[in-house]
């Protein structure tokens, strides 16, 4: 979902400023959202990303029981 609403928010500010040159110049944003928006937007714009938070978070202790795959395929979702 964050990852989408970047994306099309991105997209609408360059469609924006290709239009509106001196926009990107002096020009300022503001995003209006509402609930579970307000979570979301408030994510993006942090820099928030609860799924590397919680990877991140796995104790080296378990991994030590994982085989070389596991271990593998743990590293792999850290990097996404």
């Amino acid at each position: 979902i964050t990852r989408g609403l970047t994306k099309e928010l991105n997209r609408l500010y360059t469609l924006f400023c290709e239009r509106n040159p001196e926009f990107a110049e002096k020009g300022k944003v503001s995003i209006v959202s509402h609930s579970l928006g307000c979570v979301i937007t408030f994510d993006i714009m942090t820099g928030w990303d609860p799924v590397r938070f919680v990877h991140e978070d796995v104790p080296d202790a378990m991994e030590a029981d994982v085989s070389r795959q596991e271990r593998q395929l743990l590293e792999d979702l850290r990097n996404t």
